[in-house]
Formats: structure tokens, sequence, C-alpha cells
């Protein structure tokens, strides 16, 4: 063929079938290679890339895909498909992001993204919370974000060590708290909604809020933040229920992995409770604190390694063992110890409320006195004290509001001694927890076996 130009020789027909070949110089010998075979079976690097045309990319898609500059598919059987973008950089302010815009978008404006903070993103403290150490984010700039589906199914905030837990808008827009996962999807987000009239009640941060109590013939609650009651109406709520028992163990041996032997006995085996044990109990360096257990007799149980500290007790559906060097023999405390408890929030009722407490208690028969009560922060709204009295005690009191938030007035109902008008203030935040205490000797026990308040606004 005679020589000519690039520019001379006839235009192909496209696209390309990849078997045309093009010339190379491999070494030093001229060669030929197809098309389809320049890149093959060698990564190719690519700092951009840039599209400005759309194709049809049917039938690799399952959509027409003709408005699209990018589209990626594939069948990968029994595992997934993904496109990977990884940033390598660990330097402060790194982040690999993917990002939307619009027409009026710019550098700074009118865009979305979702991306991952690199390990060391923020040398202290975030300047906000889309700056935490390997944060994944999606945010909106300069436009309204919606989150939910858009045709009537079920949007789930997941939780917990891998998900496992979650909470649900459903498609009428409840709130579900603590749902299920069920065999199908239209099975799961069915539970955690409560009953019409329920309220919202936070357990702390030791366990997910759950709808509670009833608000009925209340108005909602009012700018000043208290619940005013409509005329002729008062209807309680409970605020803080348990049929778990807290129990304050004796003095006893600790072997591992949380064996606890040799305590007074306690009323029955407990198949659940809360014990408390004191620092270095469990092992060297453990914290006090009330600890989940399983007791196997009425001196004898197994620790694990789920705490308690405030808000509606809950049983672990799969405790923690410890995996632990026990220290054997430890003495218990003799200080008064707060057991369930509850933060009530500040101007939270009038000031015509009151509170009903109510809480059951056994304990070990002997001549050392073991005392059980209530209290709102610090002050004590009651006390009960026994000694010989082993049997299972109700003991009710009504704590109320003097026209003031810090005017209180204890009244015992059953039992117990009242200690008259104390001050606790109710326009801040409060808390009111029962608490136990082994106050003569340390050998002796006491259980709190069932505590609950109910309040009338």
């Amino acid at each position: 063929m005679a020589d000519s130009k690039i520019s001379g020789l006839p235009a192909s027909t496209t696209p390309l079938a990849g078997t045309e070949v093009l010339p190379i110089v491999q070494g030093t010998t001229t060669k030929q290679v197809s098309i389809a075979n320049v890149t093959a079976g060698r990564a190719v690097a690519s700092l951009n890339l840039s599209t400005s045309g759309s194709t049809s990319t049917t039938p690799v898609l399952n959509f027409n895909a003709s408005n699209c500059n990018l589209a990626l598919g594939g069948t990968i059987s029994g595992s997934y498909l993904q496109s990977v973008m990884q940033n390598k950089s660990g330097t402060a302010g790194a982040s690999t992001n993917w990002a939307v815009s619009n027409d009026l978008g710019t550098d700074s404006t009118y865009y979305g993204e979702f991306g991952m903070n690199s390990s060391v993103f923020s040398a202290s403290t975030p300047a906000d919370y889309f700056s935490i150490n390997n944060g994944i984010y999606f945010s909106g700039h300069d436009g309204d974000i919606s989150l939910g589906s858009g045709n009537g199914y079920k949007t789930y905030f997941a939780w917990g060590s891998t998900g496992q837990s979650a909470h649900v808008i459903n498609n009428t827009g409840a709130l579900g708290f603590s749902t299920n996962l069920g065999t199908t999807p239209a099975t799961s987000g069915t539970t955690g909604f409560g009953t019409s009239g329920q309220v919202l009640v936070s357990a702390g941060s030791a366990a997910a809020p759950a709808w509670s109590g009833t608000l009925t013939g209340l108005t909602s609650i009012a700018t000043s933040g208290v619940i005013t009651q409509q005329a002729g109406k008062s209807t309680p709520y409970s605020l803080l229920s348990t049929g778990i028992p807290f129990v304050m163990v004796s003095s006893g041996t600790m072997g591992n992995n949380g064996a606890l032997t040799g305590i007074t006995a306690v009323a029955v085996a407990y198949s659940r409770a809360y014990v408390y044990l004191p620092a270095n109990a469990i092992s060297t360096g453990s914290a006090a604190g009330w600890y989940y257990a399983v007791f196997s007799s009425t001196t004898a149980a197994t620790v694990y390694n789920n705490t308690y500290t405030t808000g509606n007790p809950t049983v672990p559906a799969s405790p923690t063992a410890f995996s632990t060097t026990g220290p054997g023999a430890y003495t218990q405390t003799t200080n008064n110890i707060a057991g369930p408890q509850i933060s009530f929030p500040a101007n939270a009722v009038s000031t015509n409320a009151n509170f009903l407490i109510n809480h059951n208690v056994t304990n070990n028969n002997s001549a050392g006195t073991k005392i059980t009560g209530a209290k709102i922060g610090t002050t004590p709204l009651l006390s009960q004290l026994n000694t010989t009295t082993a049997a299972t005690t109700a003991n009710i009191t009504y704590a109320f509001l003097q026209g003031t938030l810090t005017n209180i007035r204890s009244y015992p109902y059953v039992n117990g001694v009242t200690v008259g008008n104390v001050t606790a203030d109710f326009g801040t935040t409060q808390t009111i927890s029962g608490y136990l205490q082994i106050f003569s000797s340390a050998s002796d026990t006491i259980t709190l076996e069932q505590f609950s308040i109910v309040v009338t606004p």
C-alpha cells in the first residue's frame, strides 16, 4: 500500500468491534495488537473520568438508562457488586466524597455529598459532626434534605453492635421504637408503636426510649414546659416501673468469670436480677455498680457484664459473660446506694402535682438494720427500716407539691416514716430513685423486689 497520511485514510465504522488491530513497538520489533487487548489484563490508572454524553445500556441493566452519563451493571450470584472509591491519605482534613450538584452549583454552594473522613481528620475536638474521625456522613448545602420512602414503605434507623436493632417510621408516619425483625419485609417493623395516648419516656443513655403511660385528659406541654390539666380531669401516668429485683447482696466470694458464691441467702433464686457489687469485687479494677445476674440458688449467682445506670431496667437478650479472674472474698459496702432511678425534666409538672411511689422489699432475718426508701435528688421522701421482718413489705408514699415547685409534703400511705416538708426544686431537672442500704452489717442482704413511680401532673 502506498504511503498515506492518517488524515487521508477512510473513516472506520463505529462502534469498534474490538478485533481491529493497531501497530505497536514491543522491544525493538513492530507488532500488532487488537483494540480489545490494548489494556486487557492490566490496571489502568485514571485520575479524572469525565463524561458528557449519554448512552442506553439496555439490556445490561433492567431499566432504560438513556438519561445516564454513567451506568454500571453486572450479575454477581451469591455475593455483592461494588464500586469502590478510597482516599488512602491518612492526613488531617482528608476524606472521600461523592458529590451531586445542580444548575446553581459551585465548589461551595448547592450540593449534596456522601463521604467518609480519614482516621485523623480532626486533631482534637471536631469543629462539627461532619468532621468526626472515621465519620461517615450525608450532608446537604443550600437545599432541604428528604429522607424516607417515596411510595409507602418503611424507613429504619438501625442501631446496636451489628445493626440488629432499629427504630422505624411506617407508611402512616407512626414511630416504632426498638421494633422487630420479621421473616419478611412485611412482617418486620410492626412493633414498638405503643398505644394511642401513650407518651415517650427516655431511658437515659443506657437504653432506647419507649412508649409508656398515657396523658389522656391532659393538654399538650405548654411553652413553659408545664403539663397542664383540663378542667375536671387528672390522669396519672407511669414514670418508672420495674419488676426486676435489685439485690444488695451481702459480702461473699467471687470466682472466675463472675461466679458469685457464699452470700447470705436471698428470698428466692432469681432467674433475672441486678446485684450491687463494690469496686474490685468482680476482678481487679472492676467498677462498683449494678450488674445483671442469674441466681442458681439463694446463695449463688452468675454475674454478667451488663450494667444498669438509669431508666426502666431491661433484661439483656444475650447477657455478656465475664472473662475475668475472681479476687475471692470481697466486702460489701454499707453505704446508701441508689437503685432504680429516672431523670425528671425541669418544669414538667404543675404546682398541683403529686407522685405515688411504691416499692416491695425482702431482706434476711437478723438484728441488723436494713433500709430502703425513695429520694428526689439527695432528699429522702421516706425510709423503711427492717430488721427481723423478712417477709415482703409493701410501702407506698405520696409526695405532693404545695403550691410551689420547691415545697414538697411526703405522706406515707402504708408503713414507712414521713419526713414532713422537704425541699426539692422541680424547676430544675431532678433524679427520682429508690435506694437500698445494709446499714449495720455487710453480712446482711436486702432486695427491692419492685419499684414504681406514678405521676399526676
